[in-house]
């Protein structure tokens, strides 16, 4: 991966990875466009740099974590990780 590392001490961000559009759509296996509309709609804030949007890793984070607290409006879908994935493989179930 190529993210950006801002980890200077003088720096007044604290440490945090920056990641690409490009970068987050490859980490969830979709377009680049559908990032965009993630963070049009304000569902991924960004950093901008310049024109340039990068993504803080903890955002990420935080939004698999929203996703994983409320599952889709399915009433059939995981309603925890261990759900999702077998426990003894560690093998995604869906």
């Amino acid at each position: 991966m190529n993210a950006i590392g801002l980890n200077s001490p003088s720096s007044k961000v604290s440490s945090r990875r920056l990641l690409a559009v490009r970068e987050v759509a490859d980490l969830f296996g979709r377009s680049p466009r559908t990032v965009r509309g993630w963070i049009a709609d304000g569902r991924l804030p960004v950093l901008r740099i310049g024109r340039t949007p990068f993504v803080p890793e903890s955002a990420l984070d935080r939004m698999i974590a929203a996703a994983i607290a409320e599952p889709a409006d399915s009433d059939e879908g995981p309603k925890s990780v261990e759900d999702f994935c077998d426990p003894e493989s560690g093998k995604n179930n869906g």
